[in-house]
């Protein structure tokens, strides 16, 4: 339970998190990092299994990306690679008559671009300067919305006051965030 947010302001690209990390009702930690980057400038958050996050972190075999096509690198190479590993690891939900999931949602970030890579691995840019992933996603994604760039009292507000904002939100409404506040920007 958590919530992990991406916002990009002109030449800016930022990911946060909450640091709570809880199984159903139990509290565990207050200082888990939702984010990880993966290789120079290429960034993924994770909203979902605490155990898949520990995982990804000690034991995925990130496919090379030789800076090609972005997109066909995440399509054609990252998300089967993900996804098999997934598999070899147990964490990939399958049924016959559905296709198989995973039971976390994920941000990427890279090259100034947000991806949102659903539980079913479906894979979608980000067209809007923001999203957030998680059980508090609505009320950060409400924050973000309420403190856009475009009205006016809140012109002069930086990306990390957003974030901080944004989260926090999150963290006073959802149960099931909480904890620090983590907060990247990303070089590209």
């Amino acid at each position: 339970m958590t919530v992990v947010v991406a916002l990009k302001k002109d030449d800016e690209l930022w990911i946060g998190s909450d640091g709570e990390s809880s199984s159903d009702y139990t509290h565990i930690s207050s200082t888990e990092r939702k984010f990880q980057e993966l290789f120079p400038g290429f960034w993924i958050g994770i909203a979902g299994l605490s155990s898949m996050k520990l995982l990804m972190r000690s034991g995925f075999e990130v496919p090379k990306y030789d800076g090609e096509n972005l997109e066909k690198y995440l399509l054609k190479s990252f998300i089967p690679k993900l996804k098999d590993f997934m598999k070899e690891n147990e964490y990939l939900i399958t049924n016959e008559d559905e296709p198989s999931t995973m039971e976390s949602e994920m941000l990427i970030c890279c090259e100034n671009n947000i991806y949102y890579l659903s539980n079913d691995f479906d894979l979608s840019l980000i067209t809007n300067d923001y999203i957030a992933i998680g059980t508090g996603k609505l009320y950060a994604m409400a924050s973000l919305y309420e403190n856009r760039p475009s009205l006016a009292i809140n012109t002069d507000m930086s990306p990390e006051a957003r974030l901080i904002k944004s989260i926090d939100n999150a963290k006073h409404f959802d149960m099931a965030c909480g904890g620090e506040i983590y907060l990247k920007r990303i070089d590209f």
